[in-house]
């Protein structure tokens, strides 16, 4: 059964929310070791939004086994977009709701195997962001 197949016959939302967490610091120097939480421009993966959405939709896979007839639930993924757009040190937040022991597992494979993004800047250069991207999951069958 293709994807397209699979979700005709079951309702498959994902829900993402792309936002960098504030936290304070001082922006006075930008060091090339140095990780920012925020940068004046967010890094973005390649087409916005959108094709974000599109690529979790049509990447995201679970063994048949794992899927149970009702599953919701929100994995928040970490990441550094480096600066030449290369994602690095991707690690779980934290998980919450009903979902598959492997979800943790499905999303870093997720972030993974994501194109290079384009770098966030301050002060017009590039530099290395941490970004959160939590992922909502909702399938019923």
């Amino acid at each position: 059964m293709d994807m397209l197949e699979f979700t005709k016959k079951i309702l498959l939302v994902f829900f993402v929310f792309v936002f960098p967490f504030v936290v304070k610091g001082n922006s006075d120097t930008l060091k090339e070791e140095h990780i920012h939480m925020i940068a004046e421009i967010a890094p973005q993966f390649p087409g916005g939004v959108e094709e974000l959405m599109w690529f979790i939709t049509r990447n995201i896979r679970f063994p048949v086994m794992n899927r149970s007839p009702q599953f919701e639930g929100t994995i928040f993924v970490t990441f550094v977009v480096e600066t030449d757009g290369s994602l690095t040190n991707i690690e779980i937040l934290r998980s919450s709701g009903r979902l598959p022991d492997d979800a943790d597992e499905q999303v870093i494979r997720l972030v993974e195997n994501m194109p290079k993004w384009t770098p966030g800047k301050t002060r017009g250069k590039a530099v290395r962001t941490r970004f959160n991207l939590p992922v909502r999951f909702t399938l019923a069958g």
